[in-house]
């Protein structure tokens, strides 16, 4: 039952913001030696070292105002227009066939969540997955003391994002999770910590303390980032050696529409939207990324890649998370014209009427494990 509502609130758009403590259901202020976790904590209203310069939205082209909004939401005309969009996806992907939601679980399965785990979510965004992760962290809890009598230990959940919108609104959505649950207390060994962050993935050194973490997640977050490799390495120095990494990116270049009639004007919007995104070729590059972390911060071995393709049948899904978007920045740019845009789009209306309609999207799941990590040389030594 634990593990139904977790994945009917991650449907639904979960919690990500401000820190507590879990004991069984019970909502609790955190306690002193949770906050030795980070080597600073930042409130919601401190996030200066995260943020760049505010831009006029009016100068800059479409294209620009998409990367830069979902760079740092906090930067967009209307941040909490993204906060909303996340939690469309999120109950759009409830209606969408298997493969979309299965890859969720697909990762969680990868990450393998055991009672005891410290875990941190890299771009938690709205903090859905937090919740999803701490369902699993107790119900591992509850099956292995049930087994051997012994809970596993306190377990800890981070989420860390760059957006204090989607910070703050994590933290009401978190809050209201625990509304209707009814669980009784356990007591400290049993405790699941649960806390949020402001940070830029590119640089956590004053946000969180090297090897933290048993498990560090990241979803669909690099394709945003200027820097990814910078953000993996900040992901492996923060991971405990022997703990593991999981992350996982679109390909964009992988994205399928069928369109019968109008197959150049697909390939010419697709492929623009792939252009301009900011790491629009981020699936296939995690392996390399993972590979390429230097020796200060440890090396990562064991990397395995998982292709999950994504079918979706469902026009109204598709058009909100990236097809409307992808024809405004093909017609804006002159890629195709607004004539063909809209009877390209047309086509997919009827072929979704009758039942016809067809698209997919690869996401690619990269997994690796943190070698022991070896010392870095003083300065000046041989």
């Amino acid at each position: 039952m634990m593990m139904m509502a977790a994945w009917k609130r991650l449907l639904q758009g979960g919690g990500c913001g401000a820190s507590g403590t879990w004991k069984g259901a019970c909502w609790a202020t955190t306690t002193e030696a949770q906050a030795s976790l980070f080597a600073s904590r930042r409130s919601v209203g401190s996030t200066e070292s995260c943020h760049r310069p505010a831009l006029s939205f009016s100068t800059i082209s479409q294209k620009q105002q998409d990367n830069e909004a979902w760079k740092n939401p906090d930067h967009a005309p209307d941040p909490n227009a993204h906060v909303k969009y996340l939690n469309r996806i999120f109950e759009g992907m409830s209606s969408s066939s298997g493969p979309v939601v299965d890859y969720k679980r697909t990762i969680y399965d990868l990450m393998e969540i055991k009672a005891g785990d410290s875990i941190v979510d890299i771009g938690c965004g709205t903090g859905a997955d937090v919740l999803a992760f701490s369902e699993r962290l107790l119900s591992s809890a509850a099956s292995k003391k049930s087994n051997d009598g012994s809970s596993g230990g306190e377990s800890v959940v981070v989420g860390v994002d760059i957006s204090e919108t989607m910070v703050q609104t994590a933290h009401k959505n978190l809050s209201k999770s625990r509304l209707g649950e009814s669980d009784t207390a356990a007591d400290d060994e049993n405790a699941l910590k649960i806390s949020f962050c402001v940070g830029n993935a590119e640089d956590l050194s004053g946000v969180i303390l090297s090897n933290t973490f048993d498990i560090c997640r990241c979803d669909r977050s690099l394709q945003h980032v200027e820097n990814p490799q910078s953000a993996v390495q900040e992901m492996v120095r923060i991971t405990k050696p022997g703990g593991t990494i999981v992350i996982s990116e679109p390909d964009w270049e992988t994205l399928v529409v069928d369109s019968p009639s109008y197959a150049k004007t697909t390939r010419m919007i697709l492929n623009h939207f792939t252009n301009t995104r900011v790491n629009g070729w981020m699936g296939r590059q995690l392996p390399r990324l993972l590979k390429n972390t230097d020796l200060s911060s440890g090396l990562v071995e064991n990397v395995r890649v998982l292709p999950l393709v994504s079918p979706v049948q469902d026009l109204t899904f598709v058009r909100e998370a990236y097809l409307d978007k992808a024809r405004k920045l093909a017609v804006e740019a002159s890629v195709v014209t607004k004539e063909e845009a809209s009877d390209w789009m047309e086509e997919l209306v009827g072929l979704d009427e009758a039942g016809l309609f067809f698209s997919s999207l690869t996401i690619y799941v990269a997994r690796g494990t943190v070698r022991s990590k070896r010392k870095v040389r003083k300065e000046g030594a041989p």
